[in-house]
């Protein structure tokens, strides 16, 4: 069942100068169990900057959920959600097309073989699953297909341990830039899935949630 599938989004965002400034007073808009972070990749388009330049000046703000806020499909977490896209909103935030929207899915209760199965599931239909979502150019690098090296991980150790610079599978979980991400995962315990094109739109972010949690579900 999807609504006990644990999900925690990165949901990026851009600010002009002045709102940037606003924004970083407010923070989270008074709704509990949220933060904010900042992201360098994210910058302002040529025809939205300012007439000084201010804009490129100023990073990207990235929204997520604190670790003890336990988020899953039900109305209490979309809720929450819901909230902050219209404080975002209401505070002159914006996505442009440097944003993404990143969707980690809590694996700490996965079986290595349910992980494989997703990997491969992925591995397999990623093209198309590439074409639909469709990621901006812009975020390309950022989301990158998986290789077929992902499909070689096959225990425990291998997922969940600590990599040196000179192990086989390092290259894997240090180049994070993959569209399906495992670095978070011998740390957080978490699969993180990067290529989505950000948004402010609650049903289309509600929709690639569910698209999502029932891909993972039925892997």
């Amino acid at each position: 069942m999807i609504s006990k599938i644990r999900f925690s989004p990165e949901i990026e965002v851009f600010y002009s100068y002045k709102n940037y400034r606003r924004a970083r007073r407010l923070r989270t808009f008074n709704i509990p169990g949220w933060e904010m972070g900042y992201d360098y990749s994210i910058t302002a388009d040529q025809d939205s900057c300012d007439s000084y330049g201010h804009d490129r000046d100023y990073p990207g703000a990235e929204y997520r959920p604190k670790k003890s806020n336990r988020l899953y499909f039900n109305d209490n977490s979309l809720d929450q959600i819901e909230n902050l896209f219209n404080g975002i909103k209401k505070c002159g935030g914006h996505i442009n097309k440097y944003c993404g929207l990143h969707i980690h899915i809590d694996a700490t209760s996965l079986s290595v073989y349910k992980i494989r199965k997703i990997i491969k599931k992925f591995y397999k239909k990623q093209d198309a699953i590439l074409k639909k979502y469709s990621p901006w150019y812009t975020r390309l690098e950022y989301c990158q297909p998986i290789k077929r090296d992902f499909l070689r991980l096959k225990n425990k150790h291998e997922f969940f341990g600590r990599y040196k610079r000179d192990e086989s599978f390092n290259h894997i979980f240090t180049a994070k830039y993959f569209a399906l991400n495992l670095g978070n995962l011998p740390i957080f315990g978490t699969i993180e899935f990067r290529f989505f094109n950000g948004t402010l739109n609650f049903n289309h972010f509600k929709a690639k949630l569910k698209w999502l949690l029932e891909f993972i579900d039925k892997a």
